[in-house]
């Protein structure tokens, strides 16, 4: 059974569970692509820079008021929803 969609608004975007949620319904290859970014971001970095010129990364262009623990957060966050998947 396919699991519904949900669509998150930019506020509840802004809470790490619901970022989370959203990461987990994304296709396969963009969701590790997200995870790896914010992986980098959690420790950090700047996420790369996503062809967005010399001077620009993904985190100052949509990212720059998330601290490194939000990263951290959503991440764990992730973590829980797919071991909640994994023992269902």
């Amino acid at each position: 059974m396919k699991k519904q969609t949900k669509n998150f608004t930019q506020d509840e975007l802004r809470v790490p569970k619901h970022r989370a949620e959203h990461i987990r319904q994304l296709p396969t290859n963009m969701r590790f692509d997200v995870l790896s970014t914010f992986e980098n971001m959690a420790e950090g970095g700047d996420g790369g820079g996503a062809d967005l010129g010399p001077d620009l990364s993904i985190r100052s262009q949509y990212y720059s008021h998330y601290s490194n623990q939000w990263f951290q957060d959503v991440i764990e966050e992730y973590r829980k929803i797919c071991d909640k998947e994994t023992s269902e």
